[in-house]
């Protein structure tokens, strides 16, 4: 009984010469299919990696960018709110015209240290929160919200000069993830 195998076996001498060049021909093109594919798996790799430096580099700027705005406009309007500070509802005007002024800021208040206003409560504390084309403007302080052993205002009120804070889940004023920039006002 013969043997079912398939085999080739050149007889001559230019048939084997063939079967080692073709088989020389296949190794070659094997070896450079991998040089190609290790250059180019290289070069993907550190095309990407520079693609995603340039991207954290863009949004850290716009990051940096949009805080030192939100640092700008509440220097800018600290001076308002000490002007007024013999004018609680003034106050909420200026609120609500930081928020006019600055459309990337989602919400701004003012907290005023306890009793300051002994008419109105002892915590005092004024928030404006961007809704939509409007403004919501309310009175948060509370004993349900004691703000003063919150960052933004015992960090401040303990060192005098302006912080900001880590994120925090606001479940008082703005009712989202945010963190707070707050500044003395004197």
């Amino acid at each position: 009984m013969k043997s079912s195998r398939f085999k080739i076996t050149p007889r001559t001498l230019a048939g084997r010469l063939t079967q080692w060049i073709i088989l020389t021909l296949l190794l070659t093109m094997t070896a450079i299919a991998w040089v190609i594919y290790g250059f180019s798996k290289n070069a993907m790799a550190e095309e990407a990696e520079n693609r995603y430096q340039g991207f954290v580099l863009l949004t850290n700027m716009r990051v940096d960018n949009e805080l030192n705005m939100v640092e700008l406009a509440t220097a800018n309007n600290v001076a308002k709110v000490a002007n007024n500070l013999d004018r609680p509802d003034r106050i909420r005007d200026v609120l609500a015209e930081i928020l006019a002024n600055n459309p990337n800021i989602v919400g701004c208040g003012v907290g005023f240290a306890p009793d300051y206003y002994p008419q109105l409560g002892h915590w005092y504390e004024l928030y404006a929160l961007r809704k939509g084309d409007g403004v919501e403007l309310s009175q948060i302080g509370g004993e349900t919200h004691d703000y003063f052993d919150s960052e933004w205002y015992s960090a401040v009120s303990e060192s005098g000069k302006s912080h900001w804070t880590d994120p925090y889940f606001d479940d008082a004023g703005g009712k989202m993830p945010l963190f707070t920039y707050s500044m003395p006002v004197r």
